[in-house]
């Protein structure tokens, strides 16, 4: 009997013991684990409550952003309007946004709203409205130096930084356009403008039928250029003023390709174009239409021309005119 006694106390004994181990054993990697932070339950409770901040737009509150653009240092600007109408008319507000923050708070007295409260048609006709795409607010665009252009025939400016603005036809009585030139697609804006930049020198070429003026998107000044070309000015033939120089690229007789070049601020000629055929010469090919824009840009201007057999070149030249380099040009 107390044999029997003695096993059952031993077994008792070794149970006690085991199970000791283990709790041990199970604080201590617990303990290992907090140590670490990698238990699953830390884990999973930390994944259950991850959050995102959502950053919210100024724009996001305005019935239609009309244009946008980033300048040279980076900054993001937002033109923005707001509309209601009623029986009597339209309430329409207009500001600038930059970088998120009010530039211009809206307001119903933007150089862009007529004295009816309607932004102002082609020409000075029509009563528009910031959703009628096609001949309203289709018709604005980003132009670089932090600056929105209403239109291209007696257009209307907007420095977005300082609140300045210009009239082409109101400031200058005259009914001129303005040489906006975009780089995306290598087409002039007009008719269907899509987006458009110009080169950041905050200088901006108008000019009519007799004269050409080089307005300054900063001051909204407008001065006028005595340019040397002595025939009558074709128009269509003059292009964006870009790093201080702009080209004057007339066809037909020739006293006007002998004017051809690309001249300063001054109106005096810098770089003779003469000796060139251009691609969009060649009136039978179609698909070069467009494809010389005639900008420097940081120096450079690529030249696209055809050698007299059919075959084009591109030609890149600097600012003094020297030919930098010429090769076969494939689209």
């Amino acid at each position: 009997m107390r044999k029997t006694l003695t096993i059952i106390m031993l077994v008792i004994l070794l149970v006690c013991v085991f199970a000791g181990c283990v709790k041990q054993s199970n604080e201590s990697d617990n303990d290992k684990s907090d140590s670490n932070g990698t238990s699953p339950a830390t884990t999973e409770i930390s994944t259950e409550f991850e959050t995102t901040t959502e950053v919210s737009l100024l724009s996001d509150n305005c019935d239609k952003v009309l244009a946008s653009g980033m300048d040279s240092d980076g900054n993001y600007y937002e033109l923005v309007g707001n509309e209601e109408q009623d029986a009597f008319g339209a309430n329409i507000e207009i500001g600038v946004i930059k970088n998120n923050k009010w530039s211009i708070p809206l307001t119903n007295k933007s150089p862009f709203i007529g004295d009816d409260g309607w932004l102002y048609g082609r020409n000075g006709n029509y009563k528009g409205s910031i959703f009628e795409e096609e001949y309203f607010s289709g018709q604005f665009g980003y132009i670089g130096n932090g600056c929105f252009c209403y239109g291209y025939s007696s257009a209307i400016l907007l420095n977005g930084n300082n609140s300045k603005s210009f009239n082409c036809m109101t400031d200058l009585g005259e009914n001129v356009s303005v040489n906006i030139y975009d780089f995306t697609d290598t087409s002039y804006m007009g008719d269907g403008l899509g987006p458009l930049v110009v080169n950041e020198d905050g200088k901006v070429l108008l000019n009519s039928f007799d004269n050409v003026y080089l307005l300054d998107t900063t001051t909204m000044k407008a001065t006028k250029i005595n340019i040397e070309a002595k025939s009558t000015l074709d128009e269509s033939k003059l292009h964006p003023f870009s790093d201080g120089l702009f080209a004057y690229v007339p066809s037909g007789t020739e006293v006007k390709i002998n004017e051809r070049g690309f001249y300063n601020a001054k109106g005096k000629r810098v770089i003779d174009l003469s000796g060139y055929t251009f691609a969009n010469d060649i009136t039978y090919r179609s698909e070069y239409k467009h494809i010389n824009s005639f900008v420097f840009i940081d120096g450079k201007c690529d030249l696209y021309v055809d050698n007299g057999s059919g075959a084009i070149y591109r030609v890149t030249i600097d600012k003094t005119g020297n030919v930098l380099s010429q090769e076969p040009y494939e689209e």
